[in-house]
């Protein structure tokens, strides 16, 4: 492309190149800077647009591969959901949940999400058991004031989080795993529990 670029430009100038042994230096030199000018301009519109040409391809790559990657996030976790064996194991987990008693479960806890004052929901995640955390207790008003005494007794890191706390309320029965929609917020506050954590043992 740029080879073609600069045998236009000199096709342009021809005449005036083959004029230049008649010309004065000064008069030779402007014609050559006005060449080259004309090459390294036809050059430098040659060199964006192929720039611009191949940024298009590789963004519509990237959010290809980006959309894919979403994509098959969302069947993964589908198919874990929908999983025979995956539901028996959450069957067999709620019931042993059930059966423990609510300062049990709390101790079990990692971490207990609060509204502060109305809804507090403990949490536990195991990750090489689980694929996702799960509800181990819950409770609203007087109940959620002592699933938070319980916690503060056991050293069970509270965190207030209104929103999570409320949709976590709604959403999960104890012993239920968390559902994707709330994962993420889930998954920040795990972040800093364990973060927190990890920066009081230093």
């Amino acid at each position: 492309m740029y080879k073609r670029q600069v045998w236009t430009s000199l096709l342009a100038h021809w005449e005036r190149l083959g004029m230049i042994w008649s010309l004065t230096p000064a008069a030779s030199f402007s014609v050559i800077g006005e060449v080259a000018r004309t090459i390294c301009l036809r050059i430098g519109i040659a060199w964006l647009a192929l720039a611009a040409v191949d940024y298009m391809f590789q963004r519509q790559q990237v959010l290809k591969q980006l959309k894919m990657t979403k994509e098959e996030v969302k069947q993964e976790y589908k198919d874990s959901e929908t999983s025979p064996e995956l539901k028996g194991a959450m069957a067999r987990r709620r019931r042993q949940i059930m059966k423990m008693r609510t300062s049990e479960a709390v101790r079990s806890a990692d971490v207990i999400i609060t509204n502060p004052t109305h809804f507090a929901v403990a949490i536990q995640y195991q990750a090489n058991k689980h694929h996702a955390p799960i509800v181990v207790a819950k409770g609203v008003d007087h109940l959620a004031l002592k699933i938070r005494e319980m916690a503060t007794q056991s050293k069970v890191p509270i965190v207030e989080n209104v929103p999570l706390a409320r949709a976590l309320y709604k959403e999960c029965e104890i012993g239920d795993f968390v559902p994707r929609e709330l994962f993420a917020g889930v998954a920040e506050v795990l972040a800093y529990v364990y973060r927190s954590v990890k920066k009081a043992r230093r």
